[in-house]
């Protein structure tokens, strides 16, 4: 598991991004983490007396496959004090189901080939921060049917370190070879060159084949 925080100025928001790894040979489906952030005593981050929190779930996993969750806190939830993020699987909100992988629906390897990201922009505007990025889609087998994917964009600096994830939903009915185009916000020491793009399988109804956890 890797994570990363960046404070968005543009919104004064703080940004939590995580790429998890699933090593069973079982995909897990509907896995909530739960994250909150630390001060640098390694202490949790107290708001009106309560510790700060948020979750996010990944919808499928494939075996051996990546993916990645991200969640936000306002300025009033995390000061600035924040200097590291504890991660872990949520067991009372999370109802992991454990599929066998022939049963997920999922029977393609999609990529994205052909990263582009376009010129942040550095305006004033509401879209100050954002930019373009495209990917051609392929799959393997290509004869196979993509199914509904969450597009996930990776940005990491020129070290290579996480520094955010974010991304959206794509339909099941993009063809083999295109080319998708969508906005989206880019931290300012993003190394665009190592921008990457993962198509994570979305599970409609996992519960239909759940199997008990090997």
């Amino acid at each position: 598991m890797r994570w990363w925080y960046e404070r968005d100025p543009n919104n004064d928001q703080f940004l939590a991004s995580v790429v998890v790894t699933n090593p069973c040979r079982w995909a897990a489906a509907n896995v909530t983490f739960t994250v909150l952030p630390l001060d640098g005593q390694g202490h949790e981050i107290l708001s009106a007396g309560r510790r700060v929190q948020d979750n996010f779930t990944v919808g499928l996993i494939m075996p051996g496959q990546r993916a990645a969750g991200w969640t936000y806190f306002t300025h009033q939830e995390s000061p600035s004090e924040v200097v590291s993020l504890r991660i872990q699987r949520d067991v009372k909100l999370s109802r992991t189901c454990w599929v066998n992988p022939a049963a997920s629906g999922y029977r393609t390897t999609a990529r994205a080939t052909d990263i582009a990201v376009g010129k942040r922009d550095t305006s004033r505007s509401v879209t100050n921060g954002q930019a373009e990025v495209s990917f051609v889609v392929t799959r393997d087998p290509a004869t196979y049917a993509l199914g509904k994917r969450i597009v996930s964009v990776i940005f990491r600096d020129s070290s290579g370190r996480l520094l955010n994830a974010n991304g959206q939903s794509i339909g099941s009915d993009s063809r083999y070879g295109q080319r998708k185009h969508f906005m989206t916000w880019v931290p300012v020491k993003a190394d665009t060159k190592r921008t990457e793009v993962m198509l994570e399988p979305e599970q409609n109804n996992p519960t239909s084949s759940c199997m008990a956890r090997p």
